[in-house]
């Protein structure tokens, strides 16, 4: 993976990791012990592909980011020289448009606090 990346500069293909403000963020990092709790990716054109509180979602960048306290991309080091393949798969679950699994989030809070 490469260093800082700026936003004009984002790729398709380029993995988002955000740092969230929101109840569920925070317990997200607590459990996972990371400083992270949300994840995309960069779709192209200003489009950022994510699974949000009613299911997967394609939003511009400036929506995406809104809500949090900082995110920070990632790039392959070594690129292939097509990521068609995959950009079309998270295009196909953006089409399904599936919610979000809050049931194993918390089964797995349940399972985290007793042991």
């Amino acid at each position: 993976m490469t260093g800082h990346i700026d936003i004009g500069d984002l790729q398709p293909g380029d993995i988002l990791l955000y740092r969230g403000t929101s109840i569920i963020s925070k317990a997200i990092q607590f459990f996972d012990g990371k400083p992270v709790s949300h994840a995309s990716v960069y779709l192209g054109d200003g489009q950022i592909g994510e699974a949000v509180a009613h299911g997967l979602v394609e939003r511009d960048w400036q929506t995406s980011f809104g809500s949090a306290e900082g995110v920070r991309a990632y790039r392959l080091a070594d690129l292939p020289d097509d990521l068609g393949p995959v950009l079309g798969r998270a295009r196909h679950y953006l089409d399904q448009g599936n919610r979000y699994g809050y049931e194993q989030l918390l089964l797995l809070a349940i399972l985290c606090t007793t042991r």
